[in-house]
């Protein structure tokens, strides 16, 4: 795998959708954690998928930056929630 195609489905993912989506066939993101905060699969609605429909080189760049701090926040939250400090 790379690029961030997935050989399950074979559509642009994040790296956690090939964890997610390769160990969990057939259960399209059950216990990811971008689907469990955002509700959505395939990280719809994220700035990564943001990213992959911009053309210019600073708007993309934006979109990453964006999607960093959202995986920040959304880590920062998941181990709080499993009372796990760092």
């Amino acid at each position: 795998m790379s690029k961030g195609y997935s050989s399950f489905n074979a559509v642009m993912c994040c790296g956690l959708c090939n964890v997610y989506m390769e160990k969990i066939k057939g259960k399209d993101c059950e216990k990811c954690p971008i689907k469990l905060f955002t509700g959505l699969p395939y990280c719809e609605n994220t700035s990564y998928q943001n990213y992959h429909k911009i053309s210019t080189d600073d708007n993309r760049k934006f979109a990453a930056k964006a999607e960093i701090k959202f995986l920040k926040m959304l880590a920062k939250k998941t181990l709080k929630e499993r009372k796990i400090k760092i």
